[in-house]
């Protein structure tokens, strides 16, 4: 009897140990909700955007910007233009480097979606 409590404990042991060597298969299983939220709010923190938002699906990290003031159809333009000709997709090839430094995993995709006031979508920009 007390061999018996003695192999089960050394294979509940060996559970426990086994179990905080397996690695997540994603982005979406490494990082929590609860750490999602935190990015989401310190990018929004004191900025121009009422929201921020970031989404994990998979390995593709979406971040969505709202804006809290309303852009008229000139100034949507600009930002639009200036956004799609802006080096953020060099900055999506370093994020992506982050990622992999931080998680050991690399994002298959990052895309930005900025959204006007009335939550009406600007840009979409993915690499």
């Amino acid at each position: 009897m007390r061999k018996a409590a003695v192999n089960v404990a050394v294979i509940i042991m060996c559970l426990f140990i086994f179990a905080g060597c397996v690695r997540p298969n994603s982005l979406e299983e490494a990082i929590s909700p609860a750490k999602l939220q935190r990015i989401s709010d310190s990018l929004a923190s004191g900025s121009i955007y009422k929201d921020v938002k970031v989404e994990i699906k998979g390995n593709h990290v979406t971040f969505k910007y709202y804006f809290s003031t309303y852009l008229d159809n000139s100034q949507a333009s600009r930002l639009k233009q200036a956004l799609q000709s802006s080096s953020l997709q060099d900055q999506i090839d370093g994020m992506k480097d982050e990622f992999e430094k931080d998680y050991g995993i690399r994002p298959t995709r990052i895309t930005f979606i900025y959204y006007n006031s009335d939550e009406q979508m600007i840009v979409k920009i993915e690499k």
